[in-house]
């Protein structure tokens, strides 16, 4: 997480956007591709940055903390446009993009990391803007398909 955080953050600077990391202490352990993981974290950071326009409008926050009895729940905040409600149940679509120059690769390749890893990832609006991903990874003791599905 702190990889991730540190790298949005120098984008995140010239836009005055701060971002805090929020991490639970004592976590259970998860087996997972760091690499890809802090691929997933950094793409919802940049994405929210770029929904964070204007300095005014908060902080970014990543979190991570328990989530039930065999996973971890990853969570990126933010206090930006929010997401367009006529896309609101695509936004996981390969080359679903609503930016001018998006490819639409970035939440489907994020999906499927975090699918790879037993986990799942889904958005909810935030009151009273923005939105927050989450996404979980089940713990390294966890059986493959311990985690309720969203």
């Amino acid at each position: 997480m702190r990889a991730a955080v540190d790298i949005a953050a120098a984008a995140a600077r010239p836009r005055q956007i701060p971002i805090e990391l929020d991490a639970a202490a004592d976590l259970p352990a998860v087996r997972v591709d760091a690499i890809q993981v802090e691929q997933v974290v950094l793409n919802l950071l940049l994405n929210a940055i770029e929904a964070t326009t204007l300095p005014a409008r908060g902080t970014i926050t990543v979190s991570t903390a328990r989530y039930g009895a065999d996973a971890v729940e990853v969570c990126v905040r933010d206090r930006g446009i929010g997401i367009d409600p006529t896309v609101a149940d695509r936004i996981f679509e390969p080359f679903l993009t609503t930016k001018p120059n998006g490819l639409g690769m970035g939440l489907a390749i994020s999906r499927s990391i975090v699918a790879a890893h037993g986990g799942q990832i889904w958005a909810m609006p935030e009151t009273p803007r923005g939105t927050v991903f989450r996404f979980t990874l089940p713990t390294a003791a966890a059986a493959p398909g311990d985690i309720q599905n969203r």
